[in-house]
């Protein structure tokens, strides 16, 4: 592997190191349900971006089936949640 792309995944597992602690921060505080579950869909697209940085720093492509799985169970639940949040506010349209 290159140096540059060495530093490339230094720098970017980093920064998503970065991102991953400033999610749990609002996980915690919170103070709103939706900023929790907000908080969890950016910790779970962290995640599937180190696992990018992981695959393309180690030349390997074993997990592209996780990451697409992954990618669609954090889509469905933000999904659902929108839904079910839509529809406990009275905004669904019914």
């Amino acid at each position: 592997m290159s140096t540059f792309l060495d530093i490339c995944a230094v720098l970017s597992g980093t920064l998503l190191g970065l991102a991953a602690v400033i999610a749990v921060v609002r996980l915690q505080k919170g103070p709103l349900l939706l900023d929790r579950v907000i908080a969890l869909d950016v910790l779970v697209t962290v995640f599937v971006g180190a696992l990018c940085v992981y695959m393309v720093a180690t030349e390997t492509f074993d997990h592209i089936a996780l990451l697409v799985i992954l990618a669609v169970v954090a889509w469905v639940g933000t999904l659902s949640f929108a839904i079910f949040l839509a529809d406990r506010k009275g905004v669904g349209g019914k």
